[in-house]
């Protein structure tokens, strides 16, 4: 079973067929616990989410909009404390990710050229001018020497 060709024919697919030796899910036997907690309770956003994203070795999740915030929330379930937020001047933020390696994140608006990184170990926001390049759903950075793919 191709799952390209399956998903493009019918994108309501079990997961369990394309998890090897798993069954199908039904909804039947998905249930609901309990009610959790906004992630950004502490921090709600004054305009449009834009990116949501867990942390790629922490229990944390990063909240970033259009009202130009980046927030970071300790993931517990009951509270979801804030650790910080970021605030980036006349820069609303299209899309925002965390660095595969987990200490920095990255930040894209929609109209500019520049791309923030913030390094949570430092505390540090730098940004760089760079040369966007975009290529489907793919966005290519090219900043300090290094190239930087963005999804």
């Amino acid at each position: 079973m191709s799952y390209k060709r399956d998903l493009k024919k019918n994108s309501i697919m079990p997961w369990g067929e394309y998890l090897p030796g798993q069954r199908p899910i039904d909804g039947k036997h998905l249930q609901m616990t309990k009610n959790c907690q906004h992630a950004n309770t502490e921090r709600p956003t004054t305009a449009r989410v834009s990116s949501v994203q867990y942390h790629p070795c922490a229990q944390v999740v990063m909240v970033a909009g259009l009202d130009n915030a980046i927030s970071l929330f300790q993931v517990d379930g009951k509270t979801n404390p804030k650790i910080q937020s970021i605030y980036l001047e006349q820069f609303p933020i299209f899309k925002a990710c965390f660095s595969a390696n987990g200490e920095e994140v990255l930040a894209t608006s929609t109209h500019s050229k520049v791309l923030y990184v913030y390094d949570m170990l430092a505390l540090k926001a730098s940004s760089c001018a760079s040369r966007k390049r975009k290529f489907g759903n793919l966005q290519f950075y090219v900043c300090y020497n290094r190239i930087l793919v963005y999804i």
